[in-house]
């Protein structure tokens, strides 16, 4: 469903139809797909084929984090603290959440809500804080197998380069 759902929407293969990507997006996600109910949630938040609600994208997202979506978890934690749902406390919820399920960021705000809380909770912070930092090494040391951290900035610069066609100097 959620390849449908970018065919529809992209017009890859077939004429572009928002209304119909969002319906593939939201089966897709009913479905149990987490990246499904990401892009659900983003056509609703957007009006994309679909009457613009916050409150739909809202669920959306939440259900997409329930599936293990760390970038969802994150969106909806936005939601809460940005002030676009209530409680805003909800957001350590959902930041936890995503930092649980991988996503850097949300380790960093949630170490960062719990260190500035009115009950601040300095260790727990710490904690995610040192998860994030043993996941980052450990993504960098099964990408960069023995190369030194100093040098993987110009590595990926070079990639990044080399990608889009451009000279490395």
């Amino acid at each position: 469903c959620l390849l449908m759902g970018m065919a529809c929407e992209r017009g890859m293969g077939i004429q572009s139809d928002t209304s119909r990507a969002a319906v593939y997006f939201v089966l897709s996600c009913e479905r149990g797909h987490d990246v499904g109910c990401q892009y659900a949630a983003q056509v609703y938040e957007q009006g994309r084929g679909v009457p613009a609600s916050r409150e739909r994208a809202l669920e959306l997202y939440g259900r997409g984090c329930d599936l293990g979506n760390g970038g969802s978890c994150a969106t909806a934690a936005g939601y809460y603290e940005q002030g676009h749902a209530s409680p805003a406390a909800r957001a350590a919820h959902y930041w936890d959440r995503g930092c649980s399920h991988g996503h850097g960021m949300s380790c960093v705000k949630l170490a960062d809500m719990l260190q500035r809380g009115t009950q601040p909770d300095v260790e727990r912070a710490r904690t995610r804080m040192v998860e994030e930092i043993i996941r980052s090494i450990a993504f960098y040391n099964d990408t960069h197998r023995g190369m030194p951290l100093s040098a993987s900035i110009p590595v990926y610069l070079a990639g990044d380069l080399a990608a889009d066609g451009a000279a490395l100097v």
